[in-house]
């Protein structure tokens, strides 16, 4: 499916153009464009030189801007190795032969998280968490993706290939522009009609400044007399609460809620804008699910979706924290969840719970021994609701019911190591350091595997989708491919060729946030996202939190395509186009 559909701009090359004029389009529009002499993927050169070389500059009037793509496109084929739709004449056996092998790997792991399959361990008792230490079969291939990443050969060649697919779909698009646009105006949708769905955001940050000012306002007016709570015989206000953490009623301003140069400077500040004017106890009452039983929480949730879904026709994946630091986290979760039926009231939404990674904290703090308890505090609630008679009215079977995503995050600049082997059980990891990445998802697939089985998800299974590849070492991605389902950002495939060219073979699903990635990590023009889209890696856009419109993907799409209607709602082409590719990409690894 193509997820996103930002078409290059490019000259619109035809029959009627001037003669020799269609060239000096095609060099204008693909200057920056790299083409391949060989395998190797050492000698390049810019295009025009290429055609210079090749004879294929016009200099006489016997040639119109059509017919000298065709002839690009042919010669860029015949002198890069390439047969037509398929890999280079040099690409040696044992390249092809590897990227298969990993292909299929990947298949039976994400066949494990769907079904339980082998993986999932039975002296282990159904309503507890799988803690059991990674066999060396899943340690070697943790090993091997990581270090064919690295062979030198095997970077070379998908380099050439992500070059050549990227090109081709540039010659592509100068060819077939004209026919999608007519296609295109033959579909009932357009820019702001067409579904649009936010696979990524925190429920913490899915409103804007200006709407949470709007609703704190709102609620003083309506509520400031209200108990919130009584302790020790006294009693406090909503209104009393609002006065004492800094909020005023006479100031409609929304700096103090919008995101500073300090909010950017790094990722702890960045966590601390999640807090409205920086009071735990308003972030607690807005955004928490124990103050009034969390009826603020769904009534904001709500609002966001609603206007979402009313005026940008789009869907929300907000991310709910369970942080596994005691085991009433699920509980709390599940309490209000059904409370409010979220699910039927806001039914533009998809349940989503993330973990955040965060075990040092509550270690240094005495909630848990080990890291073995964080887990189990996440894991061992679903498994018990897992093991309740189907027709159980428990708050937790409720939720399992209707749970699609997983997810984790944290600060992925730290670095860590990927090699897990050797490393304490979970249950002897006392240490106030935190695991590596590698080591926190390889016991949510483990566990993941084990959950799917029990519920007999095989149709519609829980997905593990965690925040991987936005910042620190690359070896995420590796073990993410593995390991997980999709995940969100993965501008980090960027540095490292072979990785990016099995997530394109496997069409592994990644969520790319330019704006959110160039607040902290990356400029915004530096975003690999047009080049990946070309490719035909398997991306879409998402807002995740740095947004200040109320429609956070249309501006989402608004700024990368200054609202181009062409580049939206998909013509039947462009994906005949996509499937063609792939399957040819597929079909030369055999």
């Amino acid at each position: 499916m193509e997820h996103s559909t930002s078409a290059p701009e490019v000259g619109n090359i035809g029959a009627s153009a001037t003669p020799g004029k269609g060239w000096a389009r095609l060099k204008k529009n693909l200057r920056t464009q790299r083409v391949v002499k060989q395998c190797c993927g050492v000698d390049m050169w810019e295009i025009d030189s290429f055609a210079e070389e090749m004879g294929q500059a016009p200099t006489t009037t016997q040639h119109d801007g059509e017919e000298h793509v065709k002839n690009i496109r042919k010669s860029m084929m015949v002198n890069s190795g390439v047969r037509p739709g398929g890999l280079t004449n040099h690409a040696p056996r044992e390249i092809t032969e590897a990227l298969s092998k990993f292909l299929d790997m990947r298949k039976r792991y994400s066949d494990g998280r769907t079904s339980g399959s082998s993986i999932v361990n039975d002296a282990v008792p159904a309503s507890e968490c799988d803690l059991t230490i990674p066999d060396e079969a899943v340690m070697a291939d943790l090993r091997n993706i990581w270090a064919l990443s690295k062979n030198p050969n095997m970077a070379a060649f998908c380099r050439v290939r992500l070059s050549i697919l990227e090109s081709k779909f540039d010659v592509w698009s100068l060819e077939a522009r004209d026919t999608e646009m007519v296609q295109q105006q033959a579909l009932k949708n357009d820019f702001l009609t067409i579904p649009k769905v936010d696979t990524h955001l925190h429920n913490s940050a899915m409103m804007t400044a200006k709407q949470l000012s709007a609703f704190m306002h709102t609620t003083y007016e309506k509520d400031k007399d209200r108990v919130l709570r009584e302790k020790d015989g006294k009693v406090v206000t909503v209104g009393e609460e609002l006065l004492a953490n800094g909020f005023s009623p006479n100031k409609r301003s929304t700096d103090e809620l919008s995101g500073n140069h300090k909010m950017f400077a790094n990722f702890e500040n960045f966590n601390k804008g999640f807090t409205p004017l920086g009071s735990r106890a308003l972030k607690s009452l807005f955004l928490g699910t124990s103050a009034l039983d969390g009826e603020y929480l769904y009534e904001l949730t709500k609002s966001c979706s609603e206007l979402a879904r009313d005026e940008a026709d789009a869907f929300l994946e907000p991310r709910y924290s369970v942080y596994g630091n005691n085991r009433t986290g699920w509980s709390a979760l599940a309490k209000w969840f059904r409370k409010w039926k979220v699910d039927v009231t806001i039914p533009s939404t998809l349940l989503a719970v993330q973990l955040p990674r965060v075990y040092p904290v509550w270690r240094k703090l005495g909630m848990v021994t080990c890291f073995g308890d964080m887990l189990k505090n996440f894991w061992d609630p679903l498994f018990e609701a897992a093991a309740e008679p189907e027709d159980s009215d428990s708050d937790m079977r409720y939720i399992l019911k209707k749970l699609r995503v997983l997810d984790s995050v944290d600060d992925e600049s730290k670095e860590d190591i990927h090699d897990i082997a050797g490393l304490p059980a979970p249950m002897d990891w006392t240490s106030e350091k935190n695991p590596p990445w590698t080591y926190y998802h390889y016991y949510m697939h483990l566990n993941l595997c084990k959950l799917n089985k029990l519920l007999g998800r095989e149709s519609n299974p829980i997905q593990m989708r965690p925040h991987a590849g936005e910042a620190g070492p690359t070896h995420h991605l590796a073990a993410a491919f593995l390991l997980c389902d999709g995940i969100s950002h993965g501008i980090n495939l960027d540095k490292e060729p072979v990785l990016q060219y099995l997530y394109y073979l496997a069409q592994v699903p990644i969520a790319v946030s330019p704006i959110s990635n160039s607040v902290l990590f990356l400029k915004y023009r530096d975003n690999p996202f047009p080049s990946m889209f070309k490719r035909g890696l398997c991306i879409a856009r998402y807002s995740c939190l740095a947004a200040f419109t109320k429609e956070e993907l249309r501006q989402m799409y608004g700024d990368g395509e200054q609202h181009d209607p062409d580049k939206t709602n998909i013509p039947p082409m462009r994906i005949n186009y996509r499937a063609k590719q792939l399957q040819e990409e597929l079909a030369s690894l055999k």
